[in-house]
């Protein structure tokens, strides 16, 4: 055998092991694809949620009781998303918010919501559907759970919805 069948054998053979890496390199390709396409829910929900930092709406939640605690709306404000909930001003103080309702005014004082001491919640969530959204409980001032929802809007969490507050007709 010369040096050129040699040669000819060895060039042969790579073609065919080139061949078999190319075949596995896209039968991955094909998986991931179809993995991609099968959780692309969770997928795009792990990202709008911002899910890698499950704890950030109860750290919202906290943020803005606290405020709303030492009488703060600018800061308060930052929490909450401001087209549902309006400012309720008692005496020219900042105490709370209000909902307008069909029929009366929905009232979200802080006294009510927030006791004295450290804010702590006791459930978090996020929730994968619809649009997504986070649920955090807090106890109230008397100790009572209340429910928040919120929606990740323009990057940041902002409260849509209290579970809670006082009917003023």
């Amino acid at each position: 055998m010369g040096p050129s069948e040699g040669a000819a054998k060895g060039a042969a053979r790579r073609p065919a092991r080139r061949r078999v890496g190319e075949i596995a390199f896209v039968a991955v390709l094909a998986l991931l694809m179809a993995g991609a396409a099968y959780f692309q829910e969770e997928i795009r929900y792990f990202f709008q949620l911002q899910a890698w930092n499950a704890g950030r709406p109860a750290q919202t939640v906290v943020r803005f009781l606290k405020a709303g605690r030492e009488g703060n709306e600018s800061e308060a404000d930052r929490h909450v998303d401001v087209n549902l909930f309006h400012p309720l001003m008692e005496h020219g103080n900042f105490t709370g918010y209000q909902e307008a309702l069909t029929f009366g005014n929905l009232e979200y004082r802080f006294s009510e919501l927030v006791g004295p001491g450290a804010i702590r919640p006791t459930h978090s969530e996020l929730v994968f559907k619809g649009n997504g959204a986070a649920m955090v409980t807090v106890p109230d001032a008397k100790g009572q759970p209340i429910a928040y929802r919120l929606e990740m809007q323009g990057g940041a969490w902002k409260i849509t919805e209290i579970r809670g507050g006082r009917l003023r007709r």
